[in-house]
């Protein structure tokens, strides 16, 4: 009788452990399935552009003074800062347009390594600076800045004080252009779910690219290109 009993329980025992078995197969085969078509997904980029005007520019006004004599160079330098400040304000610029850099002066004598004899001792490079919203105003005084060699004053280049036309509204455009980028990208999705017979579900993941600011072309500075690229992931559905 007790090996009777035994029997039985084994067998219920097996029973038992066999639908377990089973059970935690079907859910296991079930969560495999849902895993599987949750990670069916396309990877895609979207981008936008959009043409729009500079609304800042600072354009610095550099000159070159020369004289033997610091006083005299200095008086000069106030002098043609004076010439350069009524031309800039004639052309319709405001007071608060316009600012004057400390001169740099360099004694040409202290140059231990000069082969000849200098005309002039002293050198200044000046500056006077332009930051202003009208950009149009000083698009026309850039192209009339001959009038300022006429009175005298000699412009120069200079390799890091350039002129630059900026535009700062950035953050107004920046909701408008991610949500064409975006749909941009969504069509890119929906045609390769065409052409895998699947359909296009929610976003899995974005990521979204830097703003890239640059000249429309080189003889366009006023007028700025902004582009936006982005990358999204879709899941994709049968």
């Amino acid at each position: 009788m007790m090996e009777k009993g035994g029997g039985r329980l084994l067998l219920y025992f097996g029973m038992i452990l066999s639908a377990g078995i089973i059970i935690s197969s079907f859910v296991l085969a079930s969560a495999i399935g849902t895993w599987k078509s949750h990670s069916r997904f396309v990877s895609v980029k979207g981008f936008a552009e959009k043409v729009v005007e500079a609304d800042m520019v600072i354009w610095p006004v550099n000159f070159k003074i020369t004289d033997n004599s610091l006083t005299v160079l200095y008086d000069k330098v106030n002098t043609q800062s004076e010439l350069i400040r009524k031309f800039l304000a004639d052309g319709g610029l405001d007071e608060n347009d316009i600012s004057f850099d400390q001169p740099k002066i360099t004694d040409l004598e202290t140059n231990q390594y000069r082969e000849t004899q200098v005309k002039f001792r002293y050198i200044a490079e000046a500056c006077v600076r332009v930051r202003t919203t009208k950009t149009a105003a000083v698009s026309e005084l850039i192209s009339k800045s001959g009038d300022l060699l006429k009175q005298g004053v000699a412009l120069a280049e200079s390799y890091d004080k350039h002129t630059e036309y900026l535009y700062t509204a950035l953050n107004d455009i920046k909701p408008e252009m991610i949500k064409k980028a975006t749909e941009n990208a969504r069509k890119a999705a929906l045609q390769f779910a065409l052409d895998s017979g699947s359909k296009v579900g929610k976003i899995r993941n974005a990521t979204q690219g830097y703003f890239q600011i640059e000249n429309l072309d080189s003889g366009s500075p006023r007028q700025k290109k902004i582009r936006v690229v982005i990358s999204v992931e879709y899941f994709l559905n049968d």
